[in-house]
């Protein structure tokens, strides 16, 4: 009886330990999200002012304030 619980505890961990290396192989495989496409003229930029990031040489009036928020996109 001792045996065949230690042959049972056995294969339940190498069951266990097979299904997580399976887990960790796929999410490998799961490509990063693609890069976005932005439309001519456009720049992507990644983390920047929400409020600022607009801002170009020569523009009238600059805000009071920049946001302190980490946005992306074109």
């Amino acid at each position: 009886s001792t045996a065949i619980e230690h042959q049972n505890m056995k294969v339940l961990l190498l069951s266990g330990f097979l299904v997580l290396l399976a887990a960790t192989a796929a999410s490998a495989r799961i490509p990063p999200q693609l890069p976005w496409v932005c439309g001519p003229r456009e720049v992507f930029k990644t983390c920047v002012s929400s409020s600022c990031a607009e801002l170009k040489c020569g523009m009238e009036r600059m805000p009071l304030a920049c946001t302190k928020d980490c946005a992306s996109g074109c």
